[in-house]
């Protein structure tokens, strides 16, 4: 029962460094560019959502702190070829 209480109390302690994020992306000129933003940023362990839009070229993020952080975040999109500000 001792691990229990451990194993749900990690699992509380991680929901709650949970942070959203909006950031201005740059260098898409297609709708093509925002799915493959949106698809690097999901594949990152500790994104529980993403939502890129084209047309006011923005990215929401909504990520666990304690699995990645921002500037790793930043990284993966500038290795495909674009930044988030």
């Amino acid at each position: 029962m001792y691990v229990a209480k451990r194993v749900r109390c990690r699992y509380l302690c991680e929901k709650l460094k949970m942070v959203s994020k909006k950031y201005t992306v740059n260098g898409m000129t297609c709708n093509g560019c925002a799915g493959t933003v949106n698809n690097i940023i999901k594949m990152q362990k500790g994104v529980e959502s993403v939502d890129v839009h084209y047309p006011e070229n923005t990215a929401e993020v909504s990520f666990n702190e304690s699995l990645i952080s921002e500037e790793k975040i930043k990284e993966v999109v500038q290795m495909m070829g674009y930044s988030l500000n």
